[in-house]
């Protein structure tokens, strides 16, 4: 799946901690090659068809899907 990043989700993502930093990579490179977007755990949102979330440590990540691509916010 082709994975795009929001502007200000890199932001946010460099004032978090080192070791979720490197966990969360490890998460959007699990997405790329997964073929589907619950493969990597991802949770989906009451609400919101198309949108899901991921949990790392306290954190939670905010995933979009639009047909083939995945956004980060």
């Amino acid at each position: 799946m082709i994975t795009l990043i929001d502007r200000s989700f890199e932001k946010d993502v460099k004032n978090l901690p080192k070791e979720i930093q490197q966990r969360l990579k490890k998460v959007i490179e699990q997405l790329q090659i997964a073929n589907s977007i619950v493969d990597v755990g991802a949770e989906k949102l009451a609400g919101a068809p198309q949108a899901y979330k991921i949990r790392i440590g306290n954190y939670r990540v905010g995933l979009y899907k639009e047909g083939d691509h995945i956004i980060l916010s």
